[in-house]
């Protein structure tokens, strides 16, 4: 953001929004005296209802040692489960320990949209040592389940300015701006969303975005980071509407006035959640773009209530040579951790046979230009496989790598350009939206899941281990193609899937091998993966050669601590070093955290087979353990703080000639290094220490 003023003019808007929030069953008049978590759900074969009842310390949430009351009804019987609960995982399986002596534990699952779905083990109901009653597995939750009406929350809620939403999820909160998340906190309140309620929230900011980065609440705003406020709210279907709220807190968060629904704006309809999926549909007809396209989203009925279809007219905006409507889906954290693991998703659909744009929003994308893919919606019912390596980034904006951890939605858009969908009606209908899937052209989607290599910088690797999401049929050693390491033969493959292994032989050096699967009768993603291989008798157990930060990571962490005269020597050949150090999966990161204090593990890091043309700012902050640099001659700049206290770095080699107004003063922080190379040029400079300031060249 750009400045602390319009932070807290976000965290204003955010406030807003979060006041929407209010309805769970799980809320509390103050915190002293937060009221019950109610869960409601049925066995498979609704005959058995089970109804638990958490009572928690901390208003919207459920946390260790909170007490709970389970009853089970069958008929007109009720058996009941007290006691309290011992162990909560991200997942949601909270471990539930009976009050009776000698009773074993049981587990119940809710999610994360407040419904239970799972209960597992012997539960002991009753007083004394009481009786043992065998758990159903998979129960479906029913009405009253949610904390008494959450799910209505869940979702994305938009301002009448369509460029602000809200995600809620459970006591959680993230607001957006133009796509772009800005802050994030939690929530409390005392009412339970009712076709009419009013009512107090208390509003919390835990954390807002730096750049690329969530940072915690900074310390001169915790005085102002909890508000509270009066609201009426209003609820009909997924609706609610927040009137008038006037807040003020000493002049900080200002006062704002409006109407804010769970909706999509100007025509698009309200948000629907299905399957984890909260969809919504904006057009260009807002403050900014101030378009005339049209957009009406209609869920379908009976068997087709999963069908979602836009429909409208799409049109230039006055004056520019664009016009859009899209329709907006936000994974649940369920799906976004299968997008994330997979590597490619489907759908199905259906269409009037125009051009639409596939769009997957990555958070590492500040400017909107986003990964896009058109794809020809078809007349009749078909699925649709995309693989993330087919989608592409616009050469308009600033070029990020795609990383599939910043996955944050996915967006169908209509956009009125003549080599897109063009000027006119539009009609999409869209289902079945999840990660990996079946391809439209008839082959079964696999996802070629890992490969790792036995062996050790002291012990050849002799076997891939290959794993795939299921078994494919007829497999075998000719299907797989080796590359990146010379030499290397193929075994006979064994297994029967989905886990594969494939003996490998006649290599002489170390590095990372390549390995692709192809198979007719099949579209296999996540193909080719990287694994590091060893060569124990190559006289280089401490080296090793990649071409992703990834794998270099992967086969630092498995190494032992060294020293410095034992360093490890890193070949590194890639065409971008993952930006700043300090966060993860840059190169600077890898290697500065695969050491843990006292055990380093000392890189010499050579870059000569990079690409790379520019080494950025804090590139390598605080990499301690890297003792050495080869700079290729890609190079041309080198900018303030890239290598910021990297106290041990004793050697640079320049392989790249570097005028003085493209290298800073600053670059390296220790001694007289820029000196001496523009004076130098082209070599290795050393120092004799870490605790040295003058360099030399060798």
């Amino acid at each position: 953001m750009a400045n602390k003023k319009f932070w807290l003019g976000i965290l204003a808007i955010a406030l807003v929004f979060t006041m929407m929030a209010v309805g769970c069953d799980n809320g509390s008049t103050d915190n002293n005296n937060p009221k019950p978590i109610k869960f409601i759900s049925t066995d498979t074969a609704g005959t058995t209802t089970y109804t638990l009842i958490i009572t928690p310390k901390t208003p919207n949430a459920i946390a260790k040692d909170d007490s709970y009351v389970l009853t089970i009804t069958i008929g007109q019987t009720n058996k009941v489960s007290t006691g309290t609960i011992s162990h909560v995982t991200e997942g949601g399986a909270l471990t539930m320990q009976p009050k009776n002596s000698g009773s074993q534990t049981f587990t119940i699952t809710v999610t994360d949209s407040w419904q239970m779905t799972k209960i597992e083990g012997p539960i002991t109901v009753g007083e004394g040592e009481g009786e043992t009653v065998q758990a159903p597995g998979t129960v479906t939750p029913g009405e009253g389940s949610g904390g008494g009406g959450t799910a209505i929350l869940d979702g994305t809620w938009a301002s009448t300015n369509p460029t602000r939403s809200v995600v809620i999820s459970g006591n959680a909160w993230t607001y957006s701006e133009n796509g772009h998340e800005y802050s994030r906190g939690t929530w409390s309140s005392s009412v339970t969303p009712a076709a009419s309620s009013t009512g107090t929230i208390t509003f919390v900011v835990t954390h807002f975005k730096s750049e690329d980065s969530w940072v915690n609440l900074p310390a001169q705003y915790e005085s102002v980071k909890t508000n509270t406020a009066t609201f009426t709210i209003n609820a009909t279907g997924n609706t609610l509407t927040l009137s008038n709220p006037a807040l003020t807190t000493a002049g900080v968060w200002g006062t704002l006035q409006g109407i804010y629904t769970k909706s999509g704006s100007s025509g698009g309809g309200d948000d629907v959640i299905i399957d984890g999926w909260t969809w919504s549909a904006y057009n260009d007809n807002d403050e900014n773009e101030k378009g005339i396209s049209t957009v009406t989203l209609t869920r379908g009925t009976g068997t087709d209530s999963n069908n979602l279809n836009i429909s409208g007219n799409v049109a230039l905006i006055p004056g520019k040579n664009y016009g859009f409507v899209h329709l907006n889906a936000v994974p649940n954290s369920t799906n976004l951790t299968a997008l994330k693991n997979a590597d490619s998703f489907s759908f199905k659909c259906k269409g009037d046979g125009k051009k639409y744009l596939l769009i997957v929003g990555l958070s590492n994308v500040t400017d909107f230009c986003f990964y896009e893919y058109v794809f020809t919606a078809p007349v009749t019912e078909q699925t649709l496989t995309v693989q993330y390596n087919d989608f592409r980034q616009p050469s308009w904006g600033i070029q990020v790598p795609f990383n599939k951890n910043n996955i944050t939605r996915i967006q169908f858009y209509v956009r009125a350009e003549s080599n897109i969908t063009g000027v006119g009606t539009y009609n999409l209908t869209i289902w079945d939206l999840k990660a990996g899937g079946q391809g439209g052209n008839g082959n079964t989607a696999v996802t070629f899941s890992n490969v790792t290599a036995n062996g050790s910088t002291s012990q050849t690797t002799t076997q891939l281990t290959l794993t795939f999401s299921q078994a494919i049929t007829g497999l075998n050693a000719s299907d797989i193609t080796l590359s990146g390491v010379s030499g290397v033969s193929k075994g006979t493959l064994s297994g029967s899937g989905p886990t594969y292994t494939l003996p490998i032989s006649g290599f002489t050096a170390t590095g990372t091998l390549s390995v692709a699967v192809a198979k007719s009768g099949y579209t296999i993603s996540g193909s080719p993966k990287t694994a590091a291989i060893y060569y124990s008798g190559s006289g280089s157990d401490n080296s090793g050669t990649f071409t992703s930060i990834a794998d270099m990571a992967a086969w630092l962490d498995a190494q032992p601590a060294n020293t410095i005269d034992t360093a490890y020597t890193i070949k590194l050949n890639v065409s971008d070093l993952g930006g700043d150090g300090r966060t993860e999966g840059s190169a600077g990161y890898m290697i500065g955290n695969a050491s843990s204090y006292p055990s380093i593990k000392y890189v010499s890091l050579d870059l000569s087979g990079s690409t790379i043309t520019s080494i950025e700012t804090n590139t390598f902050y605080n990499c301690h353990p890297l003792i050495g640099v080869t700079i290729p001659n890609s190079v041309t700049t080198i900018k303030i703080h890239s290598f910021f206290n990297c106290t041990m770095l004793t050697s640079v080699t320049f392989k790249c000639m570097i005028d003085a107004g493209h290298i800073d003063n600053m670059a390296f922080t220790w001694g007289d290094l820029v000196v001496k190379y523009l004076a130098g040029g082209i070599g290795t400079y050393t120092r004799p220490d870490n605790t040295s300031t003058t360099w030399t060249k060798q």
